[in-house]
């Protein structure tokens, strides 16, 4: 899906545009979370048993610079109630050192502290970035309390 957005999106008449993104497939049933990623900061998860965790894609280029780009996909499996947890640079920017650039250190170490509900969550990271002139935007995607079957019930 990155390769044909990023093919179409070079193919506009629009130039010097580029787009960073995350695509992100997730099987309830199973929990496994498909991920790739072009030039997007990768997602975290925050364990509904507690800690916080990074996903690493495999680095690639931005959406809209270089035609016939690849994005390799990696997964991770999400227990129930964990969350799947993106941010923004105006979220992780504000937790950057010189010795954690990008403040995924630091966002883990939030997530960690958080209570583990997608309201909790999202509060207390966008409290981080509100006083930022940069976009500030979290999305959190929490599995289910109850797992529920794959194949219907007859």
């Amino acid at each position: 899906m990155l390769g044909a957005v990023n093919d179409w999106l070079i193919g506009q008449s629009v130039h010097e545009l580029l787009v960073t993104a995350l695509c992100i497939r997730i099987d309830v049933p199973t929990g496994m979370a498909e991920i790739a990623s072009a030039g997007h900061l990768g997602p975290f998860v925050k364990r509904w048993t507690g800690g916080a965790e990074a996903v690493t894609p495999a680095p690639a280029l931005p959406l809209g610079i270089l035609t016939g780009e690849t994005y390799s996909q990696i997964s991770t499996v999400l227990s129930l109630q964990d969350a799947l947890v993106l941010a923004t640079d105006g979220i992780t920017d504000r937790l950057a050192t010189a010795d954690d650039p990008l403040g995924e250190r630091g966002l883990i170490e939030h997530l960690g502290a958080a209570p583990p509900s997608a309201r909790h969550i999202c509060d207390a990271l966008l409290a981080l970035g509100a006083d930022t002139e940069q976009d500030a935007t979290v999305v959190v995607v929490q599995m289910p309390a109850r797992a529920r079957r794959s194949t219907p019930v007859r």
